[in-house]
């Protein structure tokens, strides 16, 4: 049976293959079953970090959009 840290290490092993989508799977899934735990402590920062980076792609995509303008 797989353990938390387990299920974390699966998911920075998708984020680092760039699959990004499982990745976010895999931390959530962490966070649903483990509330008040270091683990889905450390799982939502990495999930919190993904959907940052997400915005900051988002943010340039728009900023370049608009320099050619």
């Amino acid at each position: 049976m797989a353990t938390a840290r387990d299920v974390i290490n699966k998911a920075k092993e998708f984020e680092q293959s760039g699959k990004i989508d499982k990745a976010k799977k895999f931390y959530q899934a962490v966070v649903d079953r483990m509330p008040g735990t270091d683990v889905a402590k450390e799982a939502q920062e990495n999930l919190d970090r993904l959907n940052q980076n997400k915005d900051n792609i988002f943010d340039d995509l728009i900023d370049n959009n608009k320099k050619n303008l």
